[in-house]
Protein backbone atom coordinates (compact mmCIF):
# COMPACT_ATOMS: atom_id res chain seq x y z
CA UNK A 1 0.00 0.00 0.00
CA UNK A 2 1.14 3.50 -0.68
CA UNK A 3 -0.36 6.29 1.41
CA UNK A 4 0.18 9.63 -0.24
CA UNK A 5 0.80 12.58 2.07
CA UNK A 6 0.82 16.07 0.59
CA UNK A 7 0.03 19.51 1.88
CA UNK A 8 -3.09 20.95 0.24
CA UNK A 9 -2.56 24.41 -1.17
CA UNK A 10 -6.20 25.26 -1.77
CA UNK A 11 -6.65 26.91 1.65
CA UNK A 12 -6.49 30.67 1.37
CA UNK A 13 -3.52 31.32 3.66
CA UNK A 14 -1.57 29.86 6.60
CA UNK A 15 -4.03 31.67 8.85
CA UNK A 16 -6.75 29.29 7.71
CA UNK A 17 -4.74 26.21 8.61
CA UNK A 18 -6.06 25.88 12.13
CA UNK A 19 -5.04 22.46 13.31
CA UNK A 20 -5.66 23.59 16.87
CA UNK A 21 -9.25 24.64 16.03
CA UNK A 22 -11.55 22.68 18.34
CA UNK A 23 -15.01 23.59 17.05
CA UNK A 24 -16.35 21.85 13.98
CA UNK A 25 -16.88 23.43 10.58
CA UNK A 26 -20.20 23.07 8.81
CA UNK A 27 -20.80 22.16 5.17
CA UNK A 28 -22.50 24.70 2.90
CA UNK A 29 -23.34 24.77 -0.81
CA UNK A 30 -22.48 27.21 -3.57
CA UNK A 31 -25.14 29.32 -5.30
CA UNK A 32 -26.37 26.56 -7.62
CA UNK A 33 -26.05 23.77 -5.01
CA UNK A 34 -23.53 21.85 -7.11
CA UNK A 35 -20.53 21.94 -4.73
CA UNK A 36 -19.94 22.09 -0.98
CA UNK A 37 -17.39 23.88 1.17
CA UNK A 38 -17.01 24.45 4.91
CA UNK A 39 -17.60 27.40 7.25
CA UNK A 40 -16.61 27.86 10.88
CA UNK A 41 -18.96 28.76 13.74
CA UNK A 42 -18.53 32.47 12.94
CA UNK A 43 -19.72 31.89 9.36
CA UNK A 44 -16.21 32.47 7.99
CA UNK A 45 -15.47 30.38 4.91
CA UNK A 46 -12.63 27.96 5.70
CA UNK A 47 -12.85 25.98 2.47
CA UNK A 48 -14.63 27.48 -0.56
CA UNK A 49 -17.13 25.15 -2.29
CA UNK A 50 -15.08 22.69 -4.32
CA UNK A 51 -16.23 19.21 -3.26
CA UNK A 52 -18.95 17.10 -4.83
CA UNK A 53 -22.24 17.21 -2.93
CA UNK A 54 -22.14 13.46 -2.28
CA UNK A 55 -19.05 13.93 -0.10
CA UNK A 56 -20.48 12.48 3.12
CA UNK A 57 -19.38 14.85 5.92
CA UNK A 58 -21.86 17.54 6.94
CA UNK A 59 -19.65 18.52 9.88
CA UNK A 60 -15.86 18.72 9.87
CA UNK A 61 -14.24 17.97 13.24
CA UNK A 62 -10.75 16.70 12.39
CA UNK A 63 -10.66 14.52 9.26
CA UNK A 64 -13.21 13.93 6.48
CA UNK A 65 -13.66 12.02 3.23
CA UNK A 66 -14.23 14.14 0.13
CA UNK A 67 -14.83 13.83 -3.61
CA UNK A 68 -13.33 16.57 -5.79
CA UNK A 69 -13.36 16.95 -9.56
CA UNK A 70 -9.87 17.60 -10.88
CA UNK A 71 -9.20 17.92 -14.63
CA UNK A 72 -12.52 16.27 -15.41
CA UNK A 73 -11.92 13.29 -13.12
CA UNK A 74 -13.24 12.58 -9.61
CA UNK A 75 -10.52 12.42 -6.98
CA UNK A 76 -11.40 10.95 -3.57
CA UNK A 77 -9.26 11.36 -0.47
CA UNK A 78 -9.18 12.10 3.26
CA UNK A 79 -8.61 15.69 4.32
CA UNK A 80 -7.47 16.85 7.76
CA UNK A 81 -8.10 20.33 9.16
CA UNK A 82 -4.40 21.10 8.80
CA UNK A 83 -4.80 20.68 5.04
CA UNK A 84 -3.14 17.28 4.74
CA UNK A 85 -4.44 14.93 2.05
CA UNK A 86 -4.12 11.20 2.68
CA UNK A 87 -5.24 7.83 1.35
CA UNK A 88 -5.82 8.76 -2.28
CA UNK A 89 -5.21 5.12 -3.16
CA UNK A 90 -6.67 3.54 -0.01
CA UNK A 91 -10.11 4.90 0.83
CA UNK A 92 -12.43 2.79 2.99
CA UNK A 93 -15.73 2.25 1.16
CA UNK A 94 -18.76 0.33 2.37
CA UNK A 95 -21.98 0.06 0.34
CA UNK A 96 -20.64 2.71 -2.06
CA UNK A 97 -20.19 5.18 0.81
CA UNK A 98 -16.93 6.64 2.12
CA UNK A 99 -16.12 6.32 5.81
CA UNK A 100 -16.87 8.97 8.43
CA UNK A 101 -14.68 10.15 11.29
CA UNK A 102 -15.43 8.54 14.64
CA UNK A 103 -13.78 9.85 17.82
CA UNK A 104 -10.94 11.38 15.81
CA UNK A 105 -10.21 8.28 13.69
CA UNK A 106 -11.18 7.12 10.21
CA UNK A 107 -10.70 3.76 8.49
CA UNK A 108 -8.69 3.10 5.32
CA UNK A 109 -8.24 0.02 3.12
CA UNK A 110 -5.09 -1.10 1.32
CA UNK A 111 -6.35 -1.82 -2.19
CA UNK A 112 -3.47 -4.22 -2.93
CA UNK A 113 -3.94 -6.47 0.10
CA UNK A 114 -7.65 -5.70 0.73
CA UNK A 115 -6.86 -5.14 4.40
CA UNK A 116 -8.28 -2.43 6.64
CA UNK A 117 -6.48 -0.10 9.03
CA UNK A 118 -7.06 3.13 10.95
CA UNK A 119 -5.85 6.71 10.52
CA UNK A 120 -5.81 9.27 13.32
CA UNK A 121 -7.15 12.81 13.00
CA UNK A 122 -3.87 14.02 11.50
CA UNK A 123 -3.95 11.40 8.77
CA UNK A 124 -1.20 9.28 10.31
CA UNK A 125 -1.52 5.51 10.58
CA UNK A 126 -2.78 4.52 14.03
CA UNK A 127 -3.44 0.87 13.13
CA UNK A 128 -1.76 -0.68 10.07
CA UNK A 129 -3.86 -2.32 7.37
CA UNK A 130 -3.63 -5.93 8.61
CA UNK A 131 -7.30 -6.81 9.27
CA UNK A 132 -10.04 -8.06 6.98
CA UNK A 133 -12.31 -5.42 8.44
CA UNK A 134 -12.71 -2.98 11.32
CA UNK A 135 -15.71 -1.45 13.01
CA UNK A 136 -15.76 2.28 13.62
CA UNK A 137 -14.18 3.43 16.87
CA UNK A 138 -16.74 3.29 19.69
CA UNK A 139 -15.63 4.42 23.16
CA UNK A 140 -12.01 3.96 22.09
CA UNK A 141 -12.70 0.33 21.11
CA UNK A 142 -12.73 -1.44 17.74
CA UNK A 143 -14.07 -4.84 16.69
CA UNK A 144 -11.61 -6.34 14.20
CA UNK A 145 -11.99 -9.33 11.88
CA UNK A 146 -9.02 -11.42 10.78
CA UNK A 147 -8.53 -14.72 8.97
CA UNK A 148 -11.74 -14.42 6.93
CA UNK A 149 -12.38 -15.03 3.23
CA UNK A 150 -14.39 -12.78 0.94
CA UNK A 151 -17.29 -14.22 -1.03
CA UNK A 152 -20.18 -12.99 -3.13
CA UNK A 153 -23.53 -12.42 -1.43
CA UNK A 154 -26.48 -14.61 -2.52
CA UNK A 155 -28.00 -11.73 -4.51
CA UNK A 156 -24.71 -11.22 -6.35
CA UNK A 157 -24.73 -7.49 -5.61
CA UNK A 158 -22.34 -7.38 -2.65
CA UNK A 159 -19.32 -9.14 -1.22
CA UNK A 160 -19.21 -10.43 2.34
CA UNK A 161 -16.72 -11.96 4.75
CA UNK A 162 -16.94 -15.63 5.70
CA UNK A 163 -15.18 -17.33 8.60
CA UNK A 164 -12.33 -15.72 10.48
CA UNK A 165 -12.25 -14.50 14.07
CA UNK A 166 -13.52 -11.33 15.70
CA UNK A 167 -11.33 -9.69 18.31
CA UNK A 168 -11.54 -6.51 20.39
CA UNK A 169 -8.70 -3.99 20.14
CA UNK A 170 -8.16 -0.36 21.13
CA UNK A 171 -6.94 2.57 19.04
CA UNK A 172 -3.30 1.69 19.77
CA UNK A 173 -3.90 -1.77 18.23
CA UNK A 174 -3.60 -3.45 21.63
CA UNK A 175 -5.44 -6.77 21.73
CA UNK A 176 -7.93 -6.75 24.60
CA UNK A 177 -10.16 -9.77 23.93
CA UNK A 178 -8.97 -12.59 21.68
CA UNK A 179 -12.41 -14.05 20.90
CA UNK A 180 -15.16 -11.47 20.61
CA UNK A 181 -17.97 -13.38 18.90
CA UNK A 182 -21.10 -11.35 19.64
CA UNK A 183 -24.61 -12.04 18.38
CA UNK A 184 -26.53 -9.74 20.71
CA UNK A 185 -26.58 -5.94 20.23
CA UNK A 186 -24.07 -4.88 22.89
CA UNK A 187 -23.04 -1.25 23.35
CA UNK A 188 -19.28 -0.68 23.53
CA UNK A 189 -20.06 2.59 25.30
CA UNK A 190 -21.21 0.69 28.40
CA UNK A 191 -17.86 -0.96 29.18
CA UNK A 192 -17.14 -1.95 32.77
CA UNK A 193 -13.90 -3.78 33.67
CA UNK A 194 -13.83 -6.03 36.75
CA UNK A 195 -11.77 -8.80 38.33
CA UNK A 196 -14.58 -11.34 37.92
CA UNK A 197 -17.83 -11.62 35.98
CA UNK A 198 -20.63 -9.54 37.46
CA UNK A 199 -24.19 -10.64 38.15
CA UNK A 200 -25.86 -7.98 36.00
CA UNK A 201 -28.10 -10.00 33.67
CA UNK A 202 -28.19 -7.13 31.19
CA UNK A 203 -24.46 -7.47 30.57
CA UNK A 204 -22.35 -9.84 28.50
CA UNK A 205 -18.95 -10.60 30.02
CA UNK A 206 -15.74 -11.45 28.14
CA UNK A 207 -12.41 -12.44 29.65
CA UNK A 208 -9.56 -10.24 28.46
CA UNK A 209 -5.94 -11.17 27.87
CA UNK A 210 -5.07 -9.30 31.08
CA UNK A 211 -7.29 -11.62 33.13
CA UNK A 212 -9.90 -8.90 33.67
CA UNK A 213 -13.54 -9.21 32.64
CA UNK A 214 -15.02 -6.76 30.19
CA UNK A 215 -18.75 -6.26 30.62
CA UNK A 216 -21.04 -4.63 28.03
CA UNK A 217 -24.77 -3.99 28.21
CA UNK A 218 -26.92 -6.03 25.84
CA UNK A 219 -29.35 -3.29 24.80
CA UNK A 220 -32.07 -5.81 23.90
CA UNK A 221 -31.97 -7.23 27.42
CA UNK A 222 -31.79 -3.72 28.87
CA UNK A 223 -34.83 -2.55 26.93
CA UNK A 224 -36.94 -5.61 27.71
CA UNK A 225 -36.18 -5.26 31.42
CA UNK A 226 -37.07 -1.56 31.37
CA UNK A 227 -40.26 -2.25 29.44
CA UNK A 228 -41.36 -4.96 31.87
CA UNK A 229 -40.40 -3.29 35.16
CA UNK A 230 -41.18 0.34 34.33
CA UNK A 231 -43.49 1.18 31.45
CA UNK A 232 -45.70 -1.93 31.55
CA UNK A 233 -45.83 -1.85 35.34
CA UNK A 234 -46.66 1.80 35.91
CA UNK A 235 -48.74 2.60 32.79
CA UNK A 236 -49.48 6.09 34.13
CA UNK A 237 -49.58 9.32 32.17
CA UNK A 238 -46.63 10.66 34.16
CA UNK A 239 -44.55 7.57 33.36
CA UNK A 240 -45.42 7.99 29.68
CA UNK A 241 -44.31 11.63 29.79
CA UNK A 242 -40.95 10.56 31.29
CA UNK A 243 -40.56 7.92 28.60
CA UNK A 244 -41.33 10.21 25.64
CA UNK A 245 -38.90 12.29 23.59
CA UNK A 246 -39.35 16.06 23.22
CA UNK A 247 -40.60 15.58 19.67
CA UNK A 248 -42.51 12.60 18.35
CA UNK A 249 -43.56 11.33 14.93
CA UNK A 250 -46.90 9.64 14.43
CA UNK A 251 -48.50 8.16 11.33
CA UNK A 252 -51.73 9.46 9.86
CA UNK A 253 -53.25 7.63 6.88
CA UNK A 254 -54.23 10.84 5.10
CA UNK A 255 -51.24 13.03 5.96
CA UNK A 256 -48.36 10.58 6.44
CA UNK A 257 -45.81 11.22 9.18
CA UNK A 258 -46.69 14.15 11.45
CA UNK A 259 -44.38 15.85 13.98
CA UNK A 260 -45.78 16.72 17.39
CA UNK A 261 -44.50 17.94 20.72
CA UNK A 262 -44.00 14.88 22.92
CA UNK A 263 -45.92 16.25 25.89
CA UNK A 264 -48.86 17.32 23.72
CA UNK A 265 -48.95 13.95 21.95
CA UNK A 266 -49.19 12.02 25.23
CA UNK A 267 -51.92 14.30 26.56
CA UNK A 268 -53.97 13.83 23.39
CA UNK A 269 -53.43 10.08 22.98
CA UNK A 270 -52.83 8.71 26.48
CA UNK A 271 -55.99 6.57 26.58
CA UNK A 272 -55.03 4.89 23.29
CA UNK A 273 -51.46 4.27 24.46
CA UNK A 274 -52.63 2.95 27.82
CA UNK A 275 -54.83 0.38 26.05
CA UNK A 276 -51.86 -0.58 23.91
CA UNK A 277 -49.70 -1.21 26.98
CA UNK A 278 -52.48 -3.28 28.51
CA UNK A 279 -52.49 -5.31 25.31
CA UNK A 280 -48.72 -5.84 25.60
CA UNK A 281 -49.27 -7.22 29.11
CA UNK A 282 -51.80 -9.78 27.92
CA UNK A 283 -50.42 -13.36 27.78
CA UNK A 284 -51.78 -13.93 24.26
CA UNK A 285 -50.29 -10.73 22.80
CA UNK A 286 -48.17 -11.36 19.70
CA UNK A 287 -45.31 -8.89 19.53
CA UNK A 288 -41.67 -8.67 18.52
CA UNK A 289 -38.92 -6.20 19.36
CA UNK A 290 -36.52 -5.23 16.59
CA UNK A 291 -33.14 -3.53 16.98
CA UNK A 292 -32.96 -0.66 14.49
CA UNK A 293 -31.14 2.60 13.82
CA UNK A 294 -32.45 6.15 13.89
CA UNK A 295 -33.73 7.26 10.47
CA UNK A 296 -32.15 10.70 9.79
CA UNK A 297 -34.53 11.35 6.90
CA UNK A 298 -37.56 11.01 9.17
CA UNK A 299 -36.11 12.54 12.34
CA UNK A 300 -34.70 15.73 10.83
CA UNK A 301 -35.17 18.03 13.82
CA UNK A 302 -32.08 19.51 15.48
CA UNK A 303 -33.26 17.72 18.64
CA UNK A 304 -31.97 14.47 17.11
CA UNK A 305 -28.60 15.82 15.91
CA UNK A 306 -26.66 14.46 18.91
CA UNK A 307 -27.77 10.94 17.95
CA UNK A 308 -26.16 11.23 14.50
CA UNK A 309 -22.51 11.40 13.42
CA UNK A 310 -20.88 14.08 11.26
CA UNK A 311 -22.16 12.36 8.12
CA UNK A 312 -25.77 12.37 9.31
CA UNK A 313 -25.69 8.63 10.06
CA UNK A 314 -27.20 7.06 13.16
CA UNK A 315 -24.90 6.38 16.13
CA UNK A 316 -26.49 2.95 16.36
CA UNK A 317 -24.10 1.31 18.82
CA UNK A 318 -24.65 3.95 21.48
CA UNK A 319 -28.18 5.06 20.60
CA UNK A 320 -30.13 2.16 19.05
CA UNK A 321 -33.86 2.25 18.35
CA UNK A 322 -36.06 -0.52 19.74
CA UNK A 323 -39.19 -1.01 17.65
CA UNK A 324 -42.07 -2.89 19.30
CA UNK A 325 -44.30 -4.46 16.64
CA UNK A 326 -47.66 -5.75 17.90
CA UNK A 327 -49.51 -8.07 15.52
CA UNK A 328 -53.29 -8.41 15.45
CA UNK A 329 -54.57 -11.48 13.62
CA UNK A 330 -52.70 -13.77 11.24
CA UNK A 331 -52.09 -14.22 7.55
CA UNK A 332 -53.22 -11.76 4.91
CA UNK A 333 -55.47 -9.81 7.26
CA UNK A 334 -52.86 -9.18 9.94
CA UNK A 335 -52.64 -5.64 11.32
CA UNK A 336 -49.66 -4.20 13.13
CA UNK A 337 -48.99 -1.41 15.61
CA UNK A 338 -45.50 0.09 16.03
CA UNK A 339 -43.94 1.84 19.01
CA UNK A 340 -40.32 2.96 18.52
CA UNK A 341 -38.06 3.93 21.44
CA UNK A 342 -34.67 5.65 21.14
CA UNK A 343 -31.94 4.83 23.66
CA UNK A 344 -30.71 8.13 25.11
CA UNK A 345 -28.35 9.12 27.92
CA UNK A 346 -31.43 9.54 30.13
CA UNK A 347 -33.15 6.27 29.26
CA UNK A 348 -35.40 4.98 26.50
CA UNK A 349 -37.71 7.55 24.91
CA UNK A 350 -40.72 7.05 22.64
CA UNK A 351 -40.02 8.72 19.27
CA UNK A 352 -42.61 7.32 16.87
CA UNK A 353 -46.01 5.64 16.86
CA UNK A 354 -47.82 3.99 13.97
CA UNK A 355 -51.15 2.28 14.68
CA UNK A 356 -53.44 0.27 12.43
CA UNK A 357 -56.09 -0.22 15.11
CA UNK A 358 -56.61 3.37 16.34
CA UNK A 359 -56.58 6.92 14.94
CA UNK A 360 -53.97 9.14 16.59
CA UNK A 361 -54.19 12.90 16.89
Amino acid sequence: MKLQYIICMFFLSPGTLLAQEQSYWTAFMNANSSLIGYKDKNDHIRIPPRFETYSPARKFDDIIAVHEQVSGKISSYYLSKSGRVTARDSMYVFDNTLDCESEGFIRFRDQKTDRAGLLNKSGNIAIPAVYNDLSRVENGLIIALSGANKKQSPDGEHTMWEGGKYILIDTTNQLLIDNFEVEDPISLHTLQVSDKPGNDHKRKYFKGLNGKYYGFIDTDAEFKLWLKTTLLTERSESSFHKATFEEIKYWDESSGWISENGKTFIEQNFNILQKLLARLNAPDCQYDIFNESLNPFLFESELFSSYLNNCNEALENRYPVKNIVISHGKGVGVKQDHLAFLRTDSGYKLISVSLSTERLR
